[in-house]
């Protein structure tokens, strides 16, 4: 029974995440959903159909308990994810990546943004440079040694962590997703020239001078490195 219950509830939960994106009272006969556009306000579902409630001011619609809530108890958040660019990055780290959306906090000080990189099978935080973030972007960069994978942006706002169905209109979009990928990570291959007879300027053929600098391995400063 208590397993049964338990599924009940995570279905419930399920749909009412599905729901609250667009206020859909077509699985819900009788009850209530957030606002999707207005955390001041909630829908009352009756029989179907939804009608708009506004809550007494300074409240906002507090979903887990069905009743207009301090705006720091409700937790709404009303912000979409567009895409983020690039899509794809090195291994390494360090690729910066832009989220492109709106209603993103601009708060630098408290909770913020934050930006996770999930997969099937793994999770990383990408660090946010909150100096970049404005209410429609937010910057972050990626961290080092991940594993090649397909990866999804997750934004919380102030703690809040936004719908997946509200990242790029659903939660595997690829707008919103990222590949760190050997292709994408710089790797030396090779250094040239790997012998240098002396420093640039000075005479190289029997001169004693460059031959002396040569046995302290002093070596010319402007080699060339390969990249691939």
């Amino acid at each position: 029974m208590l397993a049964a219950h338990a599924f009940i509830n995570v279905i419930f939960i399920f749909l009412l995440e599905i729901n609250s994106a667009n206020g859909d009272c077509s699985t819900i006969i009788d009850g209530y959903l957030p606002d999707p556009n207005d955390c001041s306000s909630y829908i009352h579902c009756g029989h179907g159909i939804s009608h708009t409630m506004p809550c007494p001011a300074g409240l906002h619609w507090n979903w887990r308990i069905n009743t207009c809530d301090w705006p720091a108890n409700a937790g709404c958040v009303i912000a979409d994810i567009s895409y983020v660019s690039p899509h794809y990055g090195s291994l390494n780290g360090e690729t910066r990546l832009t989220i492109v959306g709106s209603g993103f906090s601009v708060n630098q000080y408290d909770a913020g943004n934050q930006v996770k990189l999930v997969s099937s099978y793994r999770e990383y935080d990408c660090p946010v440079l909150k100096d970049g973030t404005t209410e429609t972007r937010i910057i972050c960069y990626t961290p080092q040694n991940m594993v090649g994978d397909t990866y999804y942006i997750r934004v919380s706002v102030d703690g809040e962590a936004v719908l997946t169905n509200r990242h790029c209109r659903y939660s595997t979009d690829d707008r919103c997703a990222f590949t760190p990928s050997l292709w994408y990570t710089p790797t030396i291959t090779s250094l040239e020239p790997q012998f240098q007879s002396g420093l640039p300027g000075h005479k190289r053929d029997g001169d004693s001078r460059d031959r002396k600098r040569t046995d302290q391995g002093i070596t010319d400063p402007y080699q060339i490195i390969k990249l691939n």
